[in-house]
């Protein structure tokens, strides 16, 4: 496990486009699990906001399946950090694995 006191921080889609098709590692029980950030994109933004929104699409094999809430992650030299995520539909009916969805607005 890692550090408990981690704290939410203000992320920006810059911090995460460069990673995009690279394993980040979600600090789960009983042992973390890889998770591959398949893609990062912006949001329109309808609001007065401090950073443009964004949202990010992760995935797992088949044989993982992860409970929507918050993951301490990180890739490489980036994190451990904070992310809320939730399943969606896969994008492609083919692909028997899982996809994650983490919007920030």
């Amino acid at each position: 496990m890692w550090n408990s006191d981690l704290a939410p921080r203000p992320m920006t889609l810059d911090e995460f486009a460069p990673m995009v098709g690279q394993t980040m590692l979600a600090d789960c029980e009983p042992q973390p699990v890889e998770i591959q950030l398949t893609s990062a994109r912006p949001l329109p933004n309808h609001g007065v906001v401090e950073r443009p929104p964004f949202i990010l699409i992760f995935r797992t094999p088949p044989e993982i399946v992860l409970v929507a809430g918050i993951y301490p992650m990180k890739c490489g030299e980036w994190g451990p950090d904070l992310v809320y995520i939730e399943e969606v539909a896969s994008p492609d009916l083919k692909d028997k694995g899982h996809f994650y969805q983490a919007v920030f607005n």
